[in-house]
């Protein structure tokens, strides 16, 4: 997976990529730690309850629609720091 990892890199996730320090990435879970924390701004933070729990319908939204929406926000929502990925034992 490290071999390939570059390989779906655009421009500047290539830059970031070439001028890590050799051998400083352990392993494909070492690099995949490393990218998040580093490009980590650009993730959105997950929803906590309280957010949720702001969310409200909108005028002429059904219930519905509304219950999508909430569901949506929910499920797709990352934390950011968590760690995702995992070596296979």
């Amino acid at each position: 997976m490290l071999r390939t990892f570059p390989m779906n890199l655009d421009e500047k996730d290539l830059d970031w990529y070439n001028n890590l320090c050799e051998h400083s990435i352990l392993s494909f879970v070492h690099l995949a730690n490393q990218f998040l924390y580093h490009f980590g701004i650009n993730i959105r933070k997950r929803a906590s309850i309280t957010d949720l729990s702001k969310l409200s319908q909108f005028d002429e939204e059904s219930i519905s629609d509304y219950v999508c929406r909430w569901r949506t926000l929910h499920i797709t929502s990352i934390r950011v720091g968590q760690v995702i990925f995992y070596e296979s034992q």
